[in-house]
């Protein structure tokens, strides 16, 4: 029963979102169904994870979970709220994107081409490519005779993997409009360039956000996209073990999965490490941190690794860091009342975001060129909404996000009429569809 406690509050924490946007054209509904599946569902339910910590803390784990989710929901409704009274931009995302506009091909090429040139600079300052490194693993974390290259280039590094992973599945969606070899060559090489930082994340996102939206136009029935889509996370969980090779011989294909994908293993021992240390509260001080200039004791990922494996110095650990839900940060920061703010405040973030996506899309929905404009609206979610919800783990290069956002979202032609004018939520009729996709 705790296991389906657990899980249900996580389902409500990830697909939440969903009870505001039940139609099938909501592109995040089926990116965080499968990240539900894969970090969430398979670790708690099918494995005995769980059962190698004290029940205690897996008792307080599924209580945090529970509240928080009840908070998250509260905020999700508040959002909502918010989000169907908001004035909505004019952005090129609630266009007819049935004739692309040239303004939205350059600026994406010019991204593509900044995001080739800000990684390959990273690896001239890294000094090595850490696909090729003979210790993958460190050379992935910068850790060991690969620390002073990575402290180098670390920053450029995350500059360029953001870049890319964001245009990656623009450059896809346009290639497949137009079928322009050079929109082709630019995607192919923006994800080769994020294999070879071993970001498996980074790589296999953009694809999976062009896969979903392209299901979306071409009516895919929605149980199946959630299908293909959870394989793909799934498949994506063992990239590490498969490249990294992080597990020792003989280990279970259920635990080399949970190495893979450790995040719920990450939640509950970093609960256990707080509470063994004291459960000292720390206030808004991770928050502070994570918008200085400068990393110190409680950079948020770094304080959580410390608070998890209960090392003081972290800095040679093969980790990029922890990411904690709203509910734990919450919980760490000022004890159950935080949890409550946190999950609500992280909630009217997302919900009002996700109205305003849906209501923005409303203006294109069943439209020929549909896969485009989803893709656009993932991409400014990510950089503006997204980042926003994070706000107690707020990431110095989230302000790229933003720019790419604005940069490749806000191309307002002048002359084009948007493809409805009325700022409603009524989706054109199949008739209409139907007409304008035969012509």
């Amino acid at each position: 029963m705790l296991r389906l406690v657990i899980c249900f509050s996580w389902l409500i924490l990830s697909c939440g979102q969903v009870m505001f946007w039940w139609r099938r054209d909501n592109i995040f509904g089926y990116l965080q169904a499968g990240f539900f599946f894969a970090t969430i569902a398979i670790p708690v339910l099918a494995t005995s994870v769980l059962d190698d910590f004290d029940p205690a803390i897996v008792n307080l784990y599924a209580d945090i979970m529970v509240v928080g989710a009840v908070a998250f929901v509260v905020g999700l409704s508040c959002g909502a709220f918010v989000g169907h009274r908001w004035r909505l931009p004019r952005l090129s995302l609630v266009r007819n994107l049935d004739v692309v506009p040239s303004v939205l091909v350059k600026r994406a090429r010019q991204a593509s081409l900044g995001a080739l040139g800000i990684l390959a600079l990273s690896f001239v300052l890294l000094g090595y490519l850490p696909i090729l490194a003979a210790d993958r693993v460190s050379a992935k974390y910068g850790i060991g005779v690969y620390a002073a290259g990575y402290a180098r280039g670390s920053l450029v590094v995350h500059v360029g993997l953001i870049v890319a992973s964001t245009v990656l599945p623009v450059a896809l969606a346009l290639y497949l409009r137009h079928r322009r070899p050079v929109d082709l060559i630019l995607a192919g090489a923006l994800f080769l360039g994020l294999i070879a930082t071993l970001s498996r994340g980074r790589a296999l996102l953009g694809p999976i956000v062009l896969l979903i939206a392209l299901a979306i136009e071409r009516r895919w029935r929605p149980w199946r996209i959630v299908v293909v889509v959870s394989f793909a996370f799934i498949s994506g969980t063992l990239f590490n073990e498969i490249v990294l090779r992080t597990s020792p011989p003989g280990t279970t294909l259920g635990t080399r999965f949970v190495a893979s994908a450790p995040d719920l293993v990450d939640h509950v021992a970093f609960l256990r490490g707080y509470e063994g240390a004291g459960g000292d509260q720390v206030g808004l001080k991770p928050v502070l941190a994570s918008l200085s200039l400068t990393k110190g004791e409680f950079n948020p990922p770094e304080y959580a690794l410390r608070i998890r494996t209960g090392i003081p110095d972290v800095t040679g650990f093969a980790s990029g860091g922890l990411r904690l839900p709203a509910p734990i940060w919450g919980y760490a920061s000022y004890g159950y009342p935080g949890l409550i703010v946190w999950s609500v405040l992280s909630g009217i973030v997302i919900g009002c975001g996700t109205v305003m996506m849906r209501r923005l899309l409303s203006k294109v929905h069943g439209l020929r060129g549909q896969c485009l404009n989803l893709v656009l609206a993932w991409v400014f979610f990510e950089g503006t909404f997204s980042v926003l919800s994070d706000f107690y783990f707020f990431e110095r290069v989230g302000i790229v996000s933003f720019a790419l956002a604005v940069f490749l979202c806000w191309t307002h032609v002048k002359g084009s009429p948007p493809a409805g004018s009325a700022d409603t939520d009524k989706v054109r009729p199949p008739d209409v569809e139907a007409v304008r996709g035969a012509g």
